[in-house]
């Protein structure tokens, strides 16, 4: 129910225009095909949802062997061992206070 009123929210569906939508699909497909025609949109809905987590599983396979092969956490050490050198060296720049 929750996901139904999520996905109603999404569509910006108030509950009579549902109902003008039912009485409007009873009336153009007959209430034989109505069964017929749920099973297929309830197919496709799940074919599709199988699609995008089939799609988001290679997304984050493809980004978790990435973050392998660069080594994150090695160019971070790298980067704060060569700011700390970086301020020693500031530190050591003799300044003109004549300017």
């Amino acid at each position: 129910m929750f996901m139904c009123n999520h996905f109603l929210l999404f569509l910006d569906i108030s509950g009579g225009e549902l109902i003008i939508i039912v009485i409007a699909i009873i009336v153009i497909f007959g209430p034989k095909k109505i069964p017929e025609i749920a099973r297929k949109i309830g197919r496709i809905t799940g074919e599709v949802r199988r699609v995008t987590d089939d799609l988001k599983g290679e997304i984050q396979s493809g980004i978790q062997n990435i973050e392998k092969e660069i080594d994150v956490d090695k160019i971070k050490k790298e980067i704060k061992i060569t700011k700390e050198e970086i301020e020693i060296d500031n530190k050591n720049i003799p300044t003109d206070k004549n300017e």
